[in-house]
């Protein structure tokens, strides 16, 4: 796999069309970047953006690239963030982290965050809303406890809305005065404990690319050094850089003995020069995050805070406008549809896996699982038990999945791996769950527990939901920074069907005609499986 081309910018202040203009000069001069991460305040102190904003808003502008942002750092931006309060996509390409966590993409590359500045008012509190302007202690506190974990094995990056106090000891001075006497000190102790290959920080007029420091700590694991950039705002007046370009491997796909060479001029770290050690594990058990029952981290949090207050979070955004899905729409592909029930429909998925991979979807328009119907349920099940006789009379497994997240109407995805795989799933998606930080938990469902009963509020909450070859099914609460990818991502995994090249849908995409032909091949092959096949023939 090619290294990843990122770019990388400090607060850009609602300044949104010189930043994506800027954007589209480098592309044309040094050609495609995988991504763009904000590290800073994406809106202005107001609250708001240029005149172009509206058109993104409409659809009339298209984010040109996928944006990674962090959270609001004032007041006035918090509703830009109340559809995806817990992160998720606020625009096509335009995704907010969340408060605090460790986003892995796709390709394997660890992506911490942690959003906000430091607000002594209420940084003690436990019992605080989503998005803050200020992070909580127990969000540092969750980060270095992840870092603490026996298996924890580094992150790529780190970003932070402000550099971290004391980041200069024992380095060249900033030209900028002021940023040398940062004082974020959370953002100093997510680095001192994740110990990051890069931290990208905003909040100082000047770019400041600090000397590498090392990360030896006796008595842990080995890491690589960390280089720490300040990045300047989008536009500022001193035109000091704002924009930086750069390559990377993840972690994971480089030889350790070549990740851990020193680089020259490597001082020792800063966070060792007269600072305090960051909180010990002990102290982080303590926290509201690691101390909660049934289920732990945030759906703890969350669900406390949903019974003293009485409203659930806000699921993330969905897709407006006509739905791609709905069997009567205008929008559907029917040269894909390759089964028809009397309330459910089988199609070939666009950008499969496998040229099997498949969705079974209702007819009508329903946003989830947690809305359907019981005839509409009832026969789901049948066809997912058809599918599973069928794979399994061609030597293989299926895996199954939804995520009730930016889906506007219920999908539940099948994939075939090779039975000789089957034993695997698990444990690759329980190691990218894990991968994905502290935030993260997975709940096994009671075999016949209705789906409906794990949400004790109601509603229609964002979750993802697994269905692995033995029958087990995992249930994950989506809170923020959950990839869209990630059961393709985990499937494509070495272990289950080893295709890296296919995580993205959108770069597998056949034409209508070799669609078509996949489509009457698998409608042939499955036709006598299908429960409306055997209603006829009974």
């Amino acid at each position: 796999m090619p290294p990843l081309r990122v770019l990388v910018v400090g607060d850009v202040n609602g300044e949104v069309t010189k930043l994506y203009k800027r954007v589209a000069s480098v592309t044309k001069k040094s050609g495609n970047f995988d991504m763009l991460l904000v590290s800073g305040s994406f809106f202005s102190a107001e609250g708001g953006a240029d005149a172009n904003w509206g058109q993104y808003l409409r659809g009339e502008l298209k984010v040109p690239i996928p944006t990674y942002i962090l959270g609001p750092i004032a007041d006035a931006q918090l509703p830009k963030f109340k559809a995806a309060s817990r992160g998720g996509d606020l625009l096509e390409n335009l995704t907010y982290l969340g408060q605090q966590g460790v986003y892995v993409m796709p390709s394997g590359l660890k992506l911490a965050y942690l959003s906000g500045t430091f607000n002594p008012a209420t940084h003690a509190l436990e019992d605080q809303p989503e998005p803050r302007i200020g992070y909580a202690k127990a969000d540092v506190e969750s980060l270095v406890g992840f870092a603490s974990r026996p298996s924890y094995s580094g992150v790529d990056m780190l970003l932070t809305a402000r550099w971290p106090a004391g980041v200069c000891a024992g380095a060249t001075a900033p030209g900028d005065a002021t940023a040398a006497r940062s004082n974020c000190v959370g953002s100093a102790a997510a680095a001192a404990a994740l110990r990051p290959r890069y931290h990208f920080a905003a909040g100082c007029s000047a770019f400041y690319e600090r000397q590498p420091y090392s990360n030896a700590v006796v008595g842990q694991p080995p890491r690589p050094a960390t280089r720490f950039f300040g990045v300047a705002a989008v536009g500022n007046a001193a035109k000091e850089r704002w924009l930086y370009a750069f390559n990377v491997e993840p972690m994971s796909a480089i030889d350790p003995a070549t990740l851990l060479v020193p680089p020259a001029s490597l001082t020792p770290s800063p966070y060792a020069i007269g600072r305090p050690p960051p909180p010990p594990p002990a102290a982080v058990q303590n926290s509201f995050f690691f101390g909660q029952q049934g289920g732990g981290g945030h759906a703890g949090e969350r669900k406390r805070r949903r019974v003293e207050g009485g409203n659930r979070a806000p699921r993330p955004p969905q897709p407006t406008g006509p739905c791609w899905f709905c069997l009567g729409g205008a929008e559907v592909e029917k040269h894909l549809v390759t089964a028809i029930g009397k309330t459910v429909y089988v199609a070939l998925a666009k950008g499969g896996l496998t040229k099997d991979h498949v969705l079974v979807l209702p007819i009508k328009h329903v946003p989830s699982s947690l809305a359907l119907d019981d005839e509409t349920r009832a026969e789901i099940t049948e066809y997912k038990q058809a599918l599973r006789t069928y794979f399994e009379k061609q030597g293989k497994a299926c895996v199954m999945w939804e995520r009730n997240m930016r889906s506007q109407h219920l999908q539940i995805q099948v994939c075939p791996i090779p039975q000789d795989a089957a034993a695997a799933a698990e444990t690759v998606f329980r190691e990218r769950g894990e991968a994905m930080g502290p935030s993260f938990k997975w709940q096994v469902l009671t075999p016949g527990t209705p789906l409906a009963e794990m949400f004790d509020g109601g509603g229609d909450p964002p979750y993802f939901l697994v269905t692995l070859p033995d029958g087990t099914e995992l249930l994950h609460r989506i809170s923020s920074g959950f990839p869209l990818q990630f059961a393709r991502a985990s499937l494509a995994a070495p272990t289950l069907l080893d295709v890296p090249e296919r995580v993205d849908w959108k770069a597998c995409k056949e034409d209508k005609e070799t669609e078509t032909a996949f489509a009457k091949e698998f409608q042939a092959a499955f036709k006598t499986f299908g429960p409306s096949f055997k209603a006829k023939a009974t």
